[in-house]
């Protein structure tokens, strides 16, 4: 953070606010640096947030591998076990699929241990969360758990919390149906916090 100014230019300025803006696994980052220096951020942004997942590990082979993940982390941390959902709109998975730059495979066991590992730690400090927030979820997200989004709002202290549900959108909010209006409701959440 301190270097952003000499990464990306005059765009990082001092005084200027800053936002993290995060989606999915951006929103597990997000979170692990409000919690390490909150006082860093004017408020943050969610987008489908990778805050929790509880639900994800209900699913198909996962509430057997879940109890044995040290072992196989230890033994076969490339190993490829965790399924990857894919997209409820075809021609988003089309792009995705087609993406050179993205991964498509299972993803490896020692990712997954970490991912578990930093969604536990995050549910587990939820309420030491002071700055403004929204978070944008739909319930039909099978990726990360939407859940997540319902406890940060609950258990975090912040005065402004607002949660956002998207309904009918799966995981992709910025590029499915109905983000015209997940970009309304983010710049009214931004006026709100007095940018």
């Amino acid at each position: 953070m301190d270097r952003m100014a000499d990464l990306g230019g005059k765009g990082f300025e001092a005084g200027l606010p800053v936002f993290p803006f995060a989606v999915s696994m951006g929103g597990a980052r997000a979170a692990m640096m409000i919690l390490r220096d909150e006082k860093r951020f004017k408020a943050a942004l969610f987008y489908a947030p990778m805050l929790s997942l509880e639900r994800v590990s209900k699913k198909g082979l996962n509430p057997y591998l879940k109890p044995m993940i040290d072992l196989f982390n230890r033994v076969g941390p490339t190993w490829r076990l965790a399924a990857v959902d894919k997209s409820k709109f075809p021609n988003l998975q089309e792009e995705f699929d087609k993406d050179f730059f993205s991964y498509h495979g299972n993803t490896p066991v020692r990712l997954a241990a970490e991912y578990l590992r930093v969604t536990e730690h995050i549910m587990k400090n939820l309420k030491s969360i002071t700055l403004p927030f929204v978070t944008f979820h739909s319930e039909g997200d099978t990726m990360v758990d939407p859940d997540g989004s319902r406890r940060l709002v609950a258990e975090a202290s912040s005065e402004i919390k607002v949660h956002e549900d998207c309904p009918g959108s799966w995981h992709v909010l910025i590029h499915e149906p109905g983000n015209e209006k997940t970009l309304e409701k983010t710049i009214k959440f931004l006026e709100r916090v007095n940018v």
